[in-house]
């Protein structure tokens, strides 16, 4: 009689394990669900700020007219790319002769600084330690031809960036591109308008 007592104890009390109770799944399920929440958020704001970035530098790409002009849009081209990206800094390139020469930057190597195209020259975005404070390259070009380069430190607060933040690098190292081709034929264009010499001419 009093093993069936105990047996009815424990059908009714449980045998003092402790088990997980509804509470603490339905407090597990709901931080869950606020995690996700507050990651949707994030994302959504991440990506109206990428959306404006490439915003920003479609419209410059009918913008620059002179290589002071093309250096003002590059450069706040740029601070826009550094803050979405949240780097320690970077800075765009042009190719002169053999050498790039710095024309924007932002926290990173003094604009007008000359680098030896060797440290620079890629054929997409890649890794590298050619330059000191500086983790990836993504280049720009003109046909086959190299003009350009996009260059960028590590993130201030995550380990490495993620496929999509590179996806932007790139996005935007063809802008650039296509900004420095289109103000490096302008002078032509403005020579053929006036009724000067075309080319060969």
């Amino acid at each position: 009689r009093h093993r069936r007592h105990v047996e009815r104890d424990r059908q009714q009390h449980g045998d003092g394990r402790q088990r997980p109770d509804a509470g603490q799944h339905a407090d597990q399920r709901s931080q869950q669900n606020a995690d996700e929440a507050v990651r949707e958020i994030l994302e959504r704001q991440r990506a109206r700020t990428e959306s404006g970035l490439r915003k920003q530098w479609r419209r410059l790409e009918g913008s620059p007219s002179d290589e002071k002009e093309l250096r003002f849009h590059l450069q706040a081209g740029l601070n826009r790319l550094v803050q979405t990206l949240k780097a320690s800094g970077g800075f765009v390139a042009l190719k002169r002769g053999d050498d790039f020469v710095v024309t924007a930057s932002r926290f990173s190597v003094p604009p007008g600084s000359q680098i030896p195209a060797d440290a620079l020259t890629c054929n997409d975005v890649s890794r590298t330690k050619s330059v000191d404070g500086i983790e990836w390259l993504a280049p720009a070009f003109e046909g086959h031809d190299q003009i350009a380069v996009l260059a960028i430190g590590k993130p201030k607060s995550r380990l490495d960036y993620s496929a999509g933040d590179l996806e932007v690098l790139s996005e935007v190292a063809d802008q650039i591109g296509t900004i420095v081709s289109l103000c490096n034929r302008a002078p032509r264009r403005e020579v053929q308008r006036r009724g000067g010499p075309g080319p060969g001419g």
